[in-house]
């Protein structure tokens, strides 16, 4: 029972994200699926579970297995395998300690009871899409197709295991919520937070008074140093590492993007002669889509601003959708009797509904004049961006595809009932007056159309010479000082920061998927005020060359560890001391010693302080005033009090016990939402370090 009481110290339960892992485990193909190490001790290793080491080849052998079972990518499928894991390894083994059981009645009842047993999973995949109630007899009939199947039935006996899994989960939550209560004295002690209130006179100076510039070449790491010395508790380090890194952008050259076009010509010709569409274009996709009938509402939008008209057999593209090149043959059309499309452009002049009638003659002046320039010969597009209101002007006005019911009645009248062109006379609509053009009539055509996705990649000469770039530069450098001058007398390239990484930092600035470089900034061999070897981050075309500033190990408490919060708090120290210098307190009024200091200083009233509110009229978070401020008797001043965000002086002016009442419950109720509010995360840290849980996955991924 010592993890139930440690789980009770942190509140109330439940690792949720443990049925997703349990049930995507199994569910995914049953139902419709088909590094660089580390010297050291646990380099074989990608962490350890309740005193188990979890070995880099066994977690490599699931994660493939998973990978090619559910078809998911290798990142989800890690993060599948390890949850999987600690739910084996970690909650299943308390949830048998503590007696927590599934009957064979129960599991029965969580696939084919009544609503109230029935598993949240078999509720998600055997609800009727159209009445969005839960089809028992769908399940029934799984149930007796399953004998026809070895496969099948064995997949099914797997999947319903995830389930009583699962049920063990959400039985070992449920049991920890009911521990959870709320005392009197607690609702009693948030009741007096929220209605015990003060009215206080205050004159604050800001920290902010005092410009940092003036003071910050003063500070020593001597100073640092005395700060961190005195107060120790206040500093605790989270293993970091701080780097200043060059990116070099690989991008497609012209001779790439010559070849690719050719390519991509090549190709189409080809998709043209294929008999077989949708097997072509799967094969020759980067990202395979769906093959079947689409609106003109489901196709790229650059198709029809290329290619006004799309006929059965024809091959349209290249055309950029995005930063996607696609190319799509048209294998047939049909008509949907219902369901009709349009597309147009506008203009509008805005003159809503509560405009006056000066602003409303204004505006359809203003419409009127530009019509006329249009049908005069002006372009549509450029006047729309010109004077267009709304956020279709950078389009020049395009609305896209809309159906019935996505516009305001006069508009979608008009827009359905014109032909292809430009309407003669001005919309108007509750938004205002609009100059409508119809780009392409309405039309119930769905096309059945198959896609090929290419994206212009740069070539490998290209990465080569990029990467030779990337090493020219470490070669000419051999540390983040001499990488700083180097760019100072190079300015083609920009030097930047990326200040306390942890090991699970994966983005570096716009740039995505970096963990190499968090790999090596945590490597053994990453040393302090050195340079890596060129990094390459493939799918990003970026090549990074990064140097190493700061090293901080956990609960390491140093000046490199803390520098800009050790700054911070002895600026404040150090500004504190000038304030105060300056002040008179033996003045009569808080306005006089106002008036002494100089105009940074403000002067006030504020009232209704409470401490549930932790601020004194919005001058930013000041517990330490607020506190002092709940405790002054009418007439009385406070001492000097040094808060997060200035000085402040305080004279009690009104103090407002709060009422008593005899029922607590809504402040109880309160509480405890909170607390359920963190319970996930506070129980599951608090079973995973209980049974020493430790993830060193992100020293190979």
């Amino acid at each position: 029972m010592a993890i139930i009481s440690r789980i009770r110290k942190y509140s109330v339960v439940a690792v949720s994200f443990i049925a997703f892992a349990i049930v995507a485990f199994v569910l995914s193909d049953l139902l419709g699926g088909q590094g660089g190490l580390f010297s050291g001790a646990n380099n074989r290793y990608v962490g350890t579970m309740a005193g188990e080491w979890i070995s880099t080849v066994d977690f490599e052998n699931a994660v493939r297995m998973e990978t090619a079972r559910s078809q998911t990518q290798e990142q989800q499928a890690r993060e599948i395998v390890w949850n999987s894991m600690l739910f084996e390894k970690v909650f299943l083994p308390e949830c048998e300690r503590l007696g927590i059981t599934i009957t064979e009645e129960e599991a029965e009842k969580m696939v084919q009871g009544d609503s109230i047993f029935i598993h949240p999973s078999i509720r998600q995949q055997f609800t009727d899409p159209k009445t969005n109630k839960f089809d028992k007899a769908r399940v029934i009939e799984t149930l007796q197709q399953l004998g026809k199947s070895v496969e099948s039935t064995y997949r099914w006996q797997v999947y319903e295991e995830g389930l009583r899994k699962d049920r063990k989960r959400a039985k070992l939550e449920n049991m920890m919520r009911m521990s959870n209560y709320v005392t009197k004295a607690e609702a009693e002690r948030e009741h007096e937070n929220e209605n015990t209130k003060a009215d206080v006179k205050y004159v604050h100076i800001p920290f902010a008074s005092i410009p940092d510039s003036t003071l910050v070449k003063q500070i020593k790491d001597a100073d640092l140093q005395d700060f961190l010395n005195k107060n120790p508790k206040k500093f605790k380090a989270q293993e970091s590492r701080s780097i200043e890194y060059i990116a070099i952008d690989v991008k497609p050259t012209k001779e790439d993007s010559t070849k690719f076009s050719d390519e991509l010509r090549e190709l189409a010709k080809e998709f043209a002669k294929t008999d077989n569409d949708s097997l072509f274009a799967a094969t020759n996709s980067e990202t395979p889509e769906q093959y079947g009938f689409k609106t003109p509402r489901e196709i790229p939008a650059e198709v029809f601003r290329k290619y006004p008209a799309l006929i059965k057999g024809g091959i349209y593209g290249p055309i950029l959708d995005g930063k996607v090149f696609k190319v799509v043959k048209v294998t047939d059309t049909k008509k949907d009797s219902t369901n009709f499309v349009v597309r147009a452009s506008h203009i509008l002049f805005k003159a809503d509904k509560g405009a006056n009638e000066e602003t409303k003659a204004k505006a359809r002046k203003e419409a009127e004049e530009i019509l006329a320039k249009i049908k005069g010969g002006e372009n549509f597009e450029e006047m729309a961006k010109k004077y267009g209101s709304d956020g279709t002007a950078s389009v020049g006005g395009d609305l896209g595809w809309f159906g019935k019911g996505q516009m305001v009645a006069p508009f979608e009248a008009a827009a359905f009932n014109a032909p292809e062109g430009l309407v003669p006379n001005l919309v108007v609509t509750d938004f205002g007056y609009h100059i409508l053009k119809v780009t392409h009539a309405k039309t119930n055509i769905q096309y059945k159309i198959a896609t090929i996705n290419k994206t212009l990649e740069p070539s490998d000469a290209t990465v080569e010479r990029a990467t030779a770039e990337a090493r020219s530069i470490k070669e000419k450098n051999s540390s983040v000082e001499e990488l700083r001058a180097f760019v100072k007398k190079n300015p083609k390239y920009i030097l930047k920061k990326a200040e306390k990484m942890n090991v699970y930092t994966a983005n570096l600035d716009n740039i995505q998927n970096t963990k190499d470089v968090t790999r090596w900034a945590f490597g053994e061999d990453a040393q302090v005020n050195k340079l890596s070897e060129p990094i390459d981050i493939k799918d990003q075309n970026v090549v990074i060359v990064a140097g190493l500033t700061v090293k901080v190990e956990k609960d390491e408490a140093t000046i490199n560890a803390f520098r800009e919060e050790l700054k911070a708090e002895v600026l404040k120290q150090i500004k504190t001391q000038k304030i105060t210098a300056k002040l008179d307190l033996k003045a009569k009024t808080l306005e006089d010693i106002a008036k002494k200091y100089g105009k940074e200083a403000v002067t006030g009233e504020a009232k209704d302080v409470t401490l549930s509110k932790g601020d004194i009229n919005n001058f930013g978070f000041n517990p330490i005033s607020v506190g002092k401020a709940m405790g002054l008797k009418a007439g009385k001043r406070s001492d000097i009090i040094v808060d997060d965000a200035g000085i402040f002086i305080l004279e009690g002016v009104k103090a407002t016990p709060a009422n008593k009442i005899a029922d607590y419950t809504q402040q109880k109720n309160k509480i405890k939402q909170a607390k359920l509010g963190m319970a996930s995360y506070q129980v599951q840290e608090a079973i995973k370090k209980a049974k020493k849980v430790e993830d060193f996955r992100y020293k190979f991924y």
